[in-house]
């Protein structure tokens, strides 16, 4: 038994260092109790995170203050042997394991392309003749209470593999892959909050500082600067709207020296606030006003200031050959894989850095309208309402959308790809989710008794058409996309969404999944098989079709603008679905951009400038109707 197992240079030990991650695990926790993530989860990847780093060659590099040059296999993925995936399980579900095994694996990026599969198994093999000495360790965190949401629990038990550290099974981890919103959307946003609220804990106890400070103080301190420093007895009018609508979305725009500042602070009040500024000497500004005028001394080390670079590529002048955006991790952009590239030769392309999303989708439809917005007063216009719906990729954009209030009698979108495109076609949309109930006993006497829940389900996905998956249909062609499967012998659930143009073969697919369920429960028995089917939005040309002028004015305006329209239905959604349904007609627009959802994604200037164009067009031809 030892605990002289580093993880830090300074000699600090693995155990005192993840003390010190569960320290700020309660931390961050407890002040943002509703923080949408699994907290048992985000407590694991604190506690297993660096569990690698006990790894010979690791320590020997501690011992000798090189950690910063350590050339073996990432302590990351050596950290995986130690998760008992089979334990997890029972708790968790099958995505919510993956997201944590690869929240682990990844919290540090690093270049794993030198990394064999023999390599890895050979150091996580080594590894098995140093954890009985940490066993010890395992033990002590395991007896630890940690604050769930201002509760005291203990760990799951047995959640290490400390007898016996082993590879994880290809289906919950592959080495050097990566995940990515397009392959599962919701495992991509566990992975995501696991992954960066793992990241900040980490960082925070690397640093010596707690992870958190608590915003329980700048509306006193904003009451006390406006009466002894500025001496006034009131706030002005736009600062008292901003402090009574707190819990509102507000664009304010107004002239220099009218307090936008204080309206902005007062807007935050006693919450969490960030000031995302394109120059770096005006966040140095609000910073300073922040510590030098407003807060008092006992409050200024709650307020950070943090300088970023935000990678985009700007290539001038494309020439249309394949381009290296990242060289460590080899993604390369290629007109090969994008065949729109090659429209684009000559322009100004704007890619990502080849590790993250570039954000066009749907910034660049907010910077087109902007933009417009910017140039108002330079054209001919009548009423013009505008309005940005958030969380519009998960479908609830719209939810309190006020379609009286905002009065117009269409509405237009900026949501979609190639610039000219005019779209008022949108899926079908519904969610299905199958449980399974089977019959688990002991194998040896399974005969004509068992009932595996993970067989029925692949039986289940067996009896839906093969040919209508994603992969294999374009244009009007609807699908079945099998999203997400979790399953042991006894239990066993599957997720998919339905997608179809046609309201009839909507249907159809719905009543197909039905008899796929009323087929395996008379083959296994009334309760084997539950489906739910829950429909998500509509197409919006049930609305739209009854609007052509919608329709047409946007295809006249993209004329204008020197672009020929693309009609071409959406596959997928969009707000303007919903909004459609709720009484605002409204047809979809491009704005220039490809490859939405991953690393690859790109726009070009000229594409955003031509949507700049549509939309000034699209206003003059409601003028030309009045």
């Amino acid at each position: 038994m030892k605990n002289n197992y580093f993880a830090k240079s300074n000699k600090e030990t693995i155990l005192e260092h993840t003390e010190k991650l569960i320290k700020n695990f309660n931390i961050l926790t407890n002040i943002y109790s509703n923080v949408n993530v699994n907290k048992h989860l985000l407590l694991l990847s604190c506690i297993y995170h660096d569990l690698g780093k006990i790894n010979i060659n690791f320590q020997k590099n501690i011992e000798n203050f090189n950690s910063s040059n350590y050339s073996g296999i990432m302590h990351g993925l050596l950290s995986l042997a130690f998760i008992n995936v089979e334990k997890l399980l029972l708790e968790f579900g099958f995505s919510d394991v993956k997201a944590l095994i690869y929240s682990v694996a990844l919290h540090h990026e690093r270049d794993f392309s030198q990394i064999t599969k023999k390599n890895y198994s050979v150091e996580i093999e080594k590894m098995n003749s140093e954890v009985k000495n940490f066993n010890f360790v395992l033990e002590k965190l395991e007896k630890l209470f940690f604050e769930i949401s201002g509760e005291k629990i203990k760990l799951f038990p047995d959640v290490f593999n400390g007898e016996k550290l082993k590879k994880l099974s290809p289906k919950f981890y592959k080495l050097g892959e990566r995940l990515y919103s397009s392959n599962d959307y919701e495992m991509f946003k566990k992975f995501v909050m696991l992954k960066g609220l793992l990241n900040r804990i980490d960082y925070a106890a690397s640093a010596y500082v707690e992870v958190e400070k608590k915003n329980d103080f700048l509306e006193e301190e904003l009451e006390n600067f406006k009466k002894k420093k500025l001496k006034i007895s009131e706030w002005n009018k736009m600062q008292k709207f901003m402090e009574k609508n707190k819990e509102r979305n507000v664009i304010l725009k107004a002239q220099t020296g009218l307090g936008k500042t204080e309206a902005g602070f007062l807007w935050i009040g006693n919450s969490k606030g960030f000031f995302t500024l394109p120059l770096k000497s005006a966040t140095n500004s609000i910073f300073e006003r922040l510590t030098k005028q407003i807060v008092s001394s006992g409050n200024k080390s709650k307020i950070g200031l943090l300088h970023s670079n935000f990678k985009d590529v700007y290539i001038e002048n494309y020439d249309g050959n394949d381009l290296l955006l990242n060289e460590n991790l080899k993604v390369v952009l290629s007109p090969k894989e994008f065949p729109n590239l090659k429209n684009y030769i000559g322009k100004t392309l704007i890619t990502t850095g080849g590790t993250t999303l570039l954000g066009a989708d749907d910034k660049a439809g907010i910077a087109e309208i902007m933009t417009v917005v910017e140039h108002i007063n330079e054209f001919e216009h009548g009423p013009i309402s505008i309005a940005f719906t958030p969380d519009e990729e998960i479908g609830r954009g719209t939810a309190h959308f006020d379609v009286a209030r905002f009065d117009a009698k269409y509405g237009y979108t900026l949501d979609g790809s190639t610039e000219g495109e005019v779209q008022y076609e949108t899926f079908n949309a519904a969610t299905a989710k199958v449980y399974f109930k089977g019959e688990n006993v002991h194998p040896g006497s399974a005969k004509d008794v068992m009932i595996n829940a993970s067989l029925v389900a692949m039986e289940f996905d067996s009896l839906l058409p093969a040919a209508e998956r994603p992969e294999r249909t374009e244009d009007h062609e609807g699908f079945y996309h099998l999203i997400s499967v979790n399953g042991t012998v006894s239990d066993a659930n599957m997720t998919y969404i339905i997608r179809d143009h046609d309201a009839s073969k909507f249907a159809n697919r719905q009543d197909t999944m039905k008899m796929a369920e009323k087929f395996l429960n008379e083959k296994y028995g009334d309760g084997t098989v539950r489906l739910e089917i829950k429909e998500q939005y509509r197409n919006m040309a049930e609305v739209l079709e009854k609007c052509p002028d919608a329709i047409e004015n946007a295809k006249n305006a993209c004329k204008v603008a020197g672009v020929d329209p693309l009609v071409i239905p959406v596959r997928g959604g969009t707000d303007g679905a919903n909004l459609s349904f709720m009484g605002l007609p409204c047809p979809n627009l491009g704005t220039g951009g490809h490859a939405f959802h991953g690393p690859y994604e790109h726009i070009t200037v000229e594409g955003m400038e031509t949507g700049v164009e549509v939309i000034k067009a699209l206003i003059n031809e409601f003028v030309k109707e009045a």
